[in-house]
């Protein structure tokens, strides 16, 4: 979730009204440079560090908190990010792309983890058939620039998605929004909730089952499945309450 700390660490900034360097970790030089550079700083002030190496810094300021309240500044931000960028894109530069959800075509999505070792859900594609079926899009934000990932959850008007980082695009969501979370029933975090409410989203959990795990329960040991048929059922109360 660096996203949220480097926007943190930028609402900062600006509230002191600073002027000095901004240091980038290495590891989050795209997503943070990409970020900084849409909010109208200029690329002279950006500094790229190692994450592991020591150092010190005399005067300028890291864009990263680990530890941070989340607060209404944030979602502002990014919401400045996201109409500079409708304004800077043309209808050109994104069609085609794959996994881009354009203005006028699919505003369903689902954002899958299918591909991850994390927390497997067990019938996660049994579900996006069932969605596809609804309308959705089936998204894998790992296949799309971060600029995309932002667009295509500002035009979207349904997600749903299992708990994970690509749930951090809803920052860029607009408000009303509707949410539908997939929680593992001992894994209830509750961060995307907060920022639905920072976001004015419209959220909706949906709990599954834990199937099996180690004793250890580590993230890698998670097996659970959604019941698609209460999944389906909220899904066309929302559609049909749109």
């Amino acid at each position: 979730h660096s996203m949220v700390r480097v926007l943190t660490a930028l609402s900062l900034y600006q509230q002191a009204g600073l002027d000095c360097p901004i240091f980038i970790f290495e590891n989050h030089w795209e997503m943070a440079s990409l970020i900084i550079i849409n909010l109208g700083f200029s690329p002279g002030q950006l500094k790229k560090i190692e994450p592991t190496s020591g150092f010190v810094v005399q005067h300028g300021w890291i864009a990263s908190i680990l530890q941070c309240d989340l607060d209404r500044s944030i979602v502002d931000l990014a919401q400045r990010i996201i109409q500079d960028l409708l304004r800077s894109y043309s209808p050109g530069e994104v069609s085609g792309a794959k996994g881009y959800i354009e203005p006028g075509r699919s505003h369903r999505i689902y954002i899958s983890r299918r591909r991850s070792l994390k927390r497997p859900l067990v019938n996660e594609s049994s579900i996006e058939k069932m969605l596809e079926n609804l309308g959705f899009s089936i998204i894998f934000m790992e296949d799309i620039s971060l600029q995309k990932q932002w667009l295509t959850a500002y035009h979207a008007d349904i997600i749903v998605a299992p708990h994970g980082a690509g749930l951090t695009n809803i920052l860029f969501c607009r408000p009303s929004t509707i949410l539908v979370e997939l929680l593992p029933e001992d894994y209830m975090a509750n961060h995307f909730y907060r920022f639905s409410l920072l976001g004015q989203h419209n959220y909706y959990p949906l709990v599954g089952k834990m199937i099996e795990c180690d004793e250890l329960l580590t993230e890698n040991s998670y097996l659970w499945q959604i019941d698609s048929n209460r999944l389906r059922s909220l899904v066309i109360s929302l559609l049909n309450s749109d």
